[in-house]
């Protein structure tokens, strides 16, 4: 029997690093025959050997590691999980150093409340004009 690739772990959508201390992006599928896992940087494949060590594939899942990570390695992400009869595909994950992350996404968060309260009050503003 064949059963293609289910992700059953992914991480997050967002995941921020502090430079030197280790990080983890899990990746792991279900399937019959067992996936085999290949990873995507900025959606070109990426292979984890060129990287002085510092980063590795976890054995029989796709989890990637970082040991060691720079500031070099900031990117999007993307998992595979692969047979036979078919592809699943994780999230892509957005990685960035944890000082820039955290400020580009609490600015992120405010940008996308003011337009909501935006909306809200031009959608009032309209009403009450048109009923007038």
């Amino acid at each position: 029997m064949t059963i293609p690739p289910l992700i059953v772990a992914q991480p997050p959508k967002f995941l921020a690093f502090r430079e030197g201390e280790s990080i983890e992006m899990p990746c792991v599928a279900t399937g019959e025959p067992s996936p085999v896992y290949k990873w995507k940087m900025n959606d070109k494949d990426f292979d984890p050997s060129g990287n002085d060590g510092r980063i590795a594939i976890q054995p029989g899942v796709g989890t990637l590691i970082f040991a060691r990570p720079i500031e070099r390695d900031e990117g999007i992400y993307q998992c595979l999980g692969q047979n036979q009869v078919g592809t699943a595909l994780t999230v892509k994950v957005d990685m960035k150093i944890a000082s820039e992350f955290s400020w580009n996404h609490v600015l992120f968060v405010i940008l996308i409340v003011i337009q909501q309260y935006w909306r809200r009050f031009n959608h009032r503003v309209r009403a009450t004009i048109g009923h007038s």
